[in-house]
This record gives structure tokens, sequence and C-alpha cells, in this order.
């Protein structure tokens, strides 16, 4: 390429900056559109309970714990076998009063480092109108790779912003804390650099559930919010779960 024919660059202008799009909320103070977030917390501290509990709200447009949200259609990836969460499903929308569910949900979450399938799951959301895409969890995720890896961490965070870009989504990834939990979400750091917001949830004195706004780039960062764990038997399947 010569001199002449080098591509002209010009920097943006202030109102360049004005045009952009100020962050809106999809849960009042707590998510925002287009971002990826994170719930991050020790195995049995209601992690999915929680997912599923946001996704419900979102996807009817109830308010979350008496926060706005903004309806939007959600697909969650969850690694379970279907049954259990079938169960918490179907608990937290009874819950609610929501007479005909709707969910948008695969048993067999993607692989982020498969460009092809992470492909396939875009083309199906597209055509669903996904806006909240709900991951459970990182690790299944990532099967066969190495949280540890700048690498492969790196190619996992390149993904979530394709399905984020191309969705122009809110992505909720749900994650496991490391054997020191005050360090916060295990592996690689090249994943809490990459989001938005991270949501500690912690589960020491039962049935009492903390959740910690550990960072929110976008906003302003929250009050520890207290929730409380029931057992609660829906009418549908007459089965019993912690919600």
């Amino acid at each position: 390429m010569t001199r002449e024919t080098l591509p002209t660059y010009q920097l943006k202008s202030f109102d360049d900056l004005k045009r952009l799009k100020t962050p809106t909320c999809i849960i009042e103070g707590l998510l925002l559109e287009d971002t990826i977030a994170l719930i991050v917390g020790p195995s049995g501290s209601y992690k999915s309970t929680l997912a599923i509990d946001l996704a419900v709200c979102l996807q009817n447009g109830l308010p979350w714990q008496s926060r706005e949200t903004h309806q939007s259609n959600v697909a969650i990836f969850n690694h379970e076998d279907g049954g259990g969460f079938k169960v918490r499903y179907l608990a937290a929308s009874e819950y609610y009063g929501i007479d005909e569910p709707q969910v948008y949900w695969d048993g067999e979450v993607p692989n982020l480092l498969d460009s092809a399938q992470i492909d396939a799951r875009i083309a199906a959301m597209k055509a669903a109108k996904i806006k909240v895409v709900i991951i459970d969890t990182l690790a299944h995720a990532m099967t066969g790779a190495d949280e540890n890896s700048s690498k492969d961490m790196g190619e996992v965070v390149k993904n979530l912003h394709k399905i984020r870009r191309q969705l122009k989504a809110t992505i909720v990834v749900v994650h496991h804390t490391g054997k020191d939990t005050s360090r916060g979400a295990r592996g690689s750091s090249a994943l809490h650099a990459a989001i938005a917001t991270e949501i500690t949830i912690k589960s020491t004195t039962y049935p009492r559930i903390t959740l910690t706004q550990s960072k929110q780039r976008l906003c302003r960062t929250g009050e520890p919010i207290t929730l409380k764990s029931v057992s609660y038997t829906h009418l549908r399947a007459h089965e019993t779960d912690s919600y």
C-alpha cells in the first residue's frame, strides 16, 4: 500500500460523544443493558436460584425486590439435568403468580471456546428476540479449558462479547469463588476485567442470603441486599424446593 492510498483517520468529536447511548438499567440499580455481569459465590450459596429469580422477573416485567425491571426475553443455559431447573422455575413462576410461564432454555451450556456452537446459539436467540442471556455455570461453558489461563479466559471473554454485541443483550454468568472466598471469582483476572457488574452471593446463616455488589463499572454501587430462602411447594407438580 502506497502512502497515497493509506486510509484517512479522524478522531471523534464532542458531538459524537453526546450521541453515545447512556447506559440504562434492566433491573434498577443492579443490572445494566448490553453489559456482562457475574453472579459469583461458593457452592450451595443459591447462585442458580438467584439467577432464575432474576430471569422470571425480567421475562415477565415484574419488579424484583421492589426494583423496577425492563421486560426482556431471557435465555437460560443451565447445566442441571433439567429436573432441578424445572422445579426451581415452576416454583418461582408460581411464587410470582404467573399462570402461563414462558421460558427459553437449554440444559446444554454452550462451549464458549467453540465459535460454530456460539454462532448457532446466537442465531436461535436472535429469532427469539433474546435480550438477557444467563450462562450457568462458567465451568460448564469452558469444559476442558483452564480457568487460570489468560489465553483460555481471553477466548471466553471474546465470545461473551460477541454474544452481547450481536444480540445487544445483557449476559449474566454464574461462577464459583475459589477456595479463598475473600478473593472473589476463581480463575484468570481477564474475566473480572471484562465485566461491568459483579454480584457476590453468600449464604452464611440459613435462611439468610446476602448479595453484595462487589463491582459496578457504570453505575453507583448499591447497598448489600439481604434475602431469605424458603421452602416453597408449588401446586402444579407437588414438588418442594428451596426458593
